[in-house]
């Protein structure tokens, strides 16, 4: 069965025991703010070399690619999840956004 466009992805199931628990996941959105484009990069490739070998990446890209615009996920940038979104026909949904459209379809007895 297709998961529908507009339904939220299921969010990952965080334990303790991915990769990312190990560096702390304040690295996971710093990046994004730092100046120099060499530390950057440096801290982008340690991010990813931690997503790429950790079981959970496919969990948290199905996540990330549908919910997430800030921080690294998956091995993605938030810049990296933009274009794929553009290019996939992706559209990106607020986890809230949902919520709050789904109370709004099922008032109008449009919903589930």
């Amino acid at each position: 069965m297709k998961t529908p466009e507009t339904e939220i992805k299921k969010y990952p199931r965080f334990d303790g025991s991915q990769n990312c628990a190990s560096i702390g996941v304040d690295s996971y959105y710093e990046y994004e703010v730092m100046r120099s484009h060499k530390q950057r990069v440096a801290v982008i490739n340690t991010l990813r070399d931690s997503c790429n070998s950790c079981p959970f990446i496919d969990e948290c890209y199905t996540w990330a690619i549908h919910h997430e615009m800030h921080g690294f996920w998956a091995g993605t940038t938030s810049d990296e999840r933009i274009k794929i979104r553009k290019k996939n026909n992706i559209r990106f949904i607020e986890p809230m956004t949902y919520v709050y459209e789904s109370l709004h379809n099922y008032r109008l007895g449009r919903g589930k």
